[in-house]
């Protein structure tokens, strides 16, 4: 049997031993010629059934592995726009503004860049840390993206 799919193509061969065995030989090539698969071997002819839920089984939890990668940032996306998107230093400006209100939240600041509040403290603590390890001639002006601000994250 063969099966062409997507610049793959797959030859699967079967045959019987004579002690009633499933030999099996698997063989597949990409469009350029290159082995992609080789697979080879025998069992039970009454276990094939096993086989091909095994199968199946295997292909359901790939495309599981395959969606949880992809999800965890769609899903973050979904709460939050901004979220895994790096910061500019026009972001970085609104943030120390905004966080050096009075009464300030890391929950309000959150929903005003779109952002997780997870991500919000980390970016304040690195700003903090940038800011510190600046020689102080060299410290910003507040407002700007290196600027010290007071700000508790609660």
């Amino acid at each position: 049997m063969e099966l062409t799919q997507h610049d793959r193509r797959y030859v699967l061969a079967a045959g019987r031993t004579a002690d009633g065995r499933l030999t099996i030989e698997l063989n597949g090539r990409g469009a350029d010629g290159e082995q992609v698969a080789d697979l080879s071997g025998s069992l039970p002819v009454t276990d094939l059934g096993l086989l091909i839920d095994l199968i199946r089984l295997l292909k359901g939890r790939c495309a599981q592995a395959n969606e949880s990668a992809v999800s965890l940032v769609e899903q973050q996306r979904h709460a939050h726009a901004a979220a895994y998107r790096g910061w500019t230093d026009e972001q970085d400006d609104e943030l120390q503004q905004l966080a050096s209100q009075p009464g300030a939240s890391v929950k309000a600041i959150a929903a005003a860049l779109e952002r997780s509040e997870g991500a919000i403290r980390s970016r304040l603590r690195r700003l903090r840390d940038r800011n510190a390890a600046a020689p102080d001639g060299d410290r910003a002006t507040p407002g700007s993206a290196t600027a010290r601000t007071a700000f508790k994250m609660t």
